[in-house]
């Protein structure tokens, strides 16, 4: 089940980017990401109460489910838009780090394993 949110996760962000690439209005992409993020960070949750992960693949995943996590609630983020010197652009720039740390876990864990 994990597996078919993450492939959701990524699908929403991919949609998401392309819209922002063509300067199209995002519509409700940002809440459904928002919406699908109380199951990824449950999935955090779960994984730390009910012990599923030890050791260096506790590191890895609580990572994965945590940045996830985050950049899904700042999706709303992308409502905003970004201008030269505002405060705007600093945020989507925070939002792309943090979704992109949340990529690099999720490729350590598939090269890991």
């Amino acid at each position: 089940m994990v597996q078919i949110s993450f492939l959701m996760f990524g699908l929403l962000i991919i949609i998401s980017t392309i819209m922002l690439y063509k300067n199209m209005h995002l519509g409700l992409m940002p809440i459904l990401a928002l919406l699908l993020d109380i199951y990824v960070l449950d999935g955090a949750y779960c994984i730390v109460t009910l012990h599923l992960e030890s050791g260096n693949n506790l590191i890895t995943a609580m990572g994965l489910f945590l940045f996830d996590g985050i950049g899904a609630i700042l999706a709303p983020i992308a409502y905003l838009k970004p201008r030269s010197n505002s405060v705007n652009k600093y945020l989507y720039y925070l939002e792309w780090i943090i979704l992109g740390t949340g990529t690099i876990f999720a490729l350590i864990i598939v090269i890991l394993h």
